[in-house]
């Protein structure tokens, strides 16, 4: 690096060169200095330059910089907003996400209806007990296989459909958002799951 000309000092950071597109950026790209020879100098700017990417560094387990907990906060203002409208029904949200599919597929297995809603058997047990002892399904092991338990609706199961239909525009109408701004945000939230999953099973197969 070649002599700079001299200027006037402005203050203890200034140097000659200094502000002629050779600020803090051009420090961090290029790891030089426009006035090298002074040591004074060099060790303020590199502990200012440290402390900046200390705070850089640290802003990163920042909880509102999180995307993770953006989502964890959306799903519970989604499931409080949806425990009022299921108090008519007398359905909790989990309870709601089985009816919803057998309402769609009539008759599953329960290992069937754990894979769709991503839960396990001992999570999904005490709510299919409950929504049996209502008469809105009803258990029944395979004939053919043992092991393989099948869960159906009931008719009253069926008939509750009906109460249920006008909750999805109710949610909509709560989001403030358009349909369309909907559609976008469940497709990109089903790729990052996607992501997600791919991930975790490359570390689990990894160890």
């Amino acid at each position: 690096m070649g002599p700079w000309p001299p200027t006037r000092r402005r203050g203890p950071l200034c140097c000659a060169g200094w502000g002629r597109g050779r600020g803090w950026g051009w420090v961090l790209v290029t790891g030089r200095f426009p006035c090298p020879q002074s040591a004074a100098h060099v060790l303020v700017v590199h502990n200012l330059v440290s402390r900046y990417l200390v705070r850089v560094d640290e802003s990163r387990l920042a909880l509102d910089r999180q995307v993770c907990f953006a989502l964890y906060s959306a799903s519970r203002a989604f499931t409080g907003t949806y425990r009022a409208l299921l108090a008519e029904l007398g359905l909790t949200y989990p309870q709601y996400l089985v009816m919803l599919v057998l309402w769609e597929r009539e008759s599953v297995t329960v290992k069937e209806l754990g894979a769709a809603l991503r839960l396990d058997s001992g999570t999904l047990s005490p709510l299919l007990k409950r929504l049996e002892a209502r008469g809105l399904i009803v258990r029944q092991r395979s004939v053919m296989d043992e092991r393989s338990v099948a869960v159906a609706l009931t008719a009253d199961g069926s008939e509750l459909r009906g109460q249920a239909r006008c909750i999805p525009d109710q949610m909509v109408s709560a989001t403030g958002m358009r349909v369309d701004e909907l559609i976008q945000l469940k497709s990109t939230l089903e790729r990052l799951t996607a992501a997600l999953d791919s991930a975790a099973q490359q570390q689990a197969e990894s160890k």
